[in-house]
Parts: C-alpha cells; structure tokens; sequence
C-alpha cells in the first residue's frame, strides 16, 4: 500500500479495506448451542480430489462464524455484511462489510487502531479518545490484539505468495508513547489467539495451530490444520470444558488438547454448502492435474 493510502486510512477519510466476505446480508444470528451441532467429516489428504472439493464447497460458502465467550459458554453467531462492529470508536466510518481490514483496542489513554491491507501494507497508529490526536506506532501486520500477562499484546503477521510470516508483539507506554516490541516469532502467519487459565497462548496460524507456554516455549500442536481455505477470525477457550473452538466461514472447529482431537462442526450436514454441478467437475479436474504436475 502507497504511503498516501495508508495516510488516508489512517485519517478515516478512505476505507477501502475489503477481504472476501459473506454474500448474505442478513443480520447476525446467534446459532443453536454448539453442543447440539455436528460433526463434519474432513476428507484425507490422500484422497487428494476429495479433499479439494471439500475445501473449495468451504471456501465458497456464503456462511461464516464467529466464537464469543458467554458466561460459562462458547456461542456461534453467524455474521453477515450488515454485522455491527462492536466497540468501533465513533471517529472511524462503519464498515462496509463485517470485515474491512481495520481491528481497534480500547486502552486506558486512547484507542489502538490496526489498518490491515495485507500485501498492500499496514499500519498500526494510536488515537486519543476522540480521534482528533494520533500517531503512529508500526507498521506491523495486526491481525488481534489480546492481553496477557496484565500487558497488551497484539499478533501480526501476512501470508502471501507461498510465504507466511508473524510475530507476538508487545505494547506498552513508554516514555508517553505506545511502542511495538517483537516478543517472539512464530512459524507462520498469525489468525487468532486465546489465553487458557494458566495463561497460555493458543494460536491458530493458517495452517496449523501453535500452543505458548511457560514449560516448553512454543510448539506445534496441530501441524496440517485443515482451516486454509475458511479463513478463521475468531477464538474462544472454554476452560470449563479444556476446549478451543475457532470460528470460520462455513465451520466451527473445535480442539480438544488432552487427545490432540480436531473436530469440523457444523448445526446439521443440511447447512453444509455443496460445489455446483459446474463447479466440481472443474475442482477435480484441477486436482488430477496438481496430482499429476
């Protein structure tokens, strides 16, 4: 992204953040509770077709989930275009679909504000209450802020072009000013985290799932996550239950550390999106021919 645009961004006069959102433009809906939802079977990697229709029917589908933390609960609410972004300062313009690129932090002097375009460029900036003072602090690629450890901490990271990158960054006031510190790299592109009771991290990558903690460090946990086409954007750790679940478009998935288990839910097979006739026949043919490449 041009200095100019990022500038522009910045300033709320141009927002013109856009991922791949749902096509449904309905209101948000909480779902039934997720222990009434079923499993999904994910086709082996071995059978490669299967598995590439499988993540392509994902990857299209008009749904997507995000996870919140109810009481003693996880819920599900399926978010649409029209989704109101909850504690967005009043300075910055609404949304135009439920995810433009921009992720705010309320601190205790101001707002931290993320302008995330990917490939294009990022900027992380601090504004005061009101959004009539500012200034930048990086140009790190946040995905989340989280706190930790009585600190705030954000995960930045990009993948793009067959490489993935991200970092844990620390923030703290110095000196009156925000600061970004690198605390530690990680072995891909950030998605979401979330802290267990024992403040440990859990977070999904795009392609595999990676625990902190104070014993071993980081480590991978679930090294084929098979999330890289549903685009996770949300986590929640029920520490009643011991259980992550990450929602998604199409999915929630649900980890249970004490087995190392994945499991792909969904409210019934009847909500799973399926490839048109058109559709799949193309999808396999374009796997016969990465098989055979």
């Amino acid at each position: 992204m041009k200095a100019g645009l990022l500038r522009g961004l910045a300033c709320g006069g141009l927002f013109a953040l856009s991922f791949a959102a749902s096509a449904d433009d309905g209101a948000s809906t909480l779902a039934p509770p997720l222990n009434a939802w079923v499993e999904i079977p994910v086709p082996p990697e071995a059978s490669h077709e299967d598995r590439l229709v499988w993540e392509y029917a994902g990857n299209y589908s008009p749904v997507s989930w995000r996870v919140d933390q109810r009481d003693d609960a996880i819920v599900a609410i399926r978010l649409s275009r029209s989704s109101p972004a909850a504690g967005r300062p009043s300075f910055l313009p609404s949304p135009g679909q439920y995810d433009d690129g921009v992720i705010v932090q309320r601190v205790d002097d101001g707002w931290l504000v993320a302008f995330n375009n990917g490939e294009f460029g990022a900027v992380l900036y601090w504004y005061s209450v009101d959004g009539a003072t500012r200034y930048p602090v990086s140009s790190d690629h946040v995905v989340a802020f989280f706190e930790w450890k009585d600190r705030w901490h954000a995960i930045e990271g990009l993948a793009h072009l067959g490489s993935s990158r991200g970092t844990v960054v620390a923030l703290d006031k110095s000196l009156d000013r925000w600061q970004a510190t690198t605390l530690m790299h990680l072995p891909g592109a950030p998605l979401t985290v979330s802290v267990t009771e024992r403040d440990d991290l859990l977070i999904a990558l795009h392609d595999a799932l990676v625990r902190v903690d104070a014993t071993s460090g980081l480590r991978v946990v679930l090294p084929k996550a098979p999330w890289r086409f549903f685009h996770p954007r949300s986590s929640a750790w029920n520490e009643r239950a011991g259980m992550l679940y990450i929602g998604m478009r199409q999915y929630v998935a649900r980890y249970e550390p004490a087995t190392s288990t994945l499991t792909m839910l969904a409210p019934s097979p009847s909500a799973i999106h399926h490839l048109t006739p058109d559709e799949e026949p193309r999808i396999r043919r374009q796997a016969r021919q990465t098989t055979d490449e």
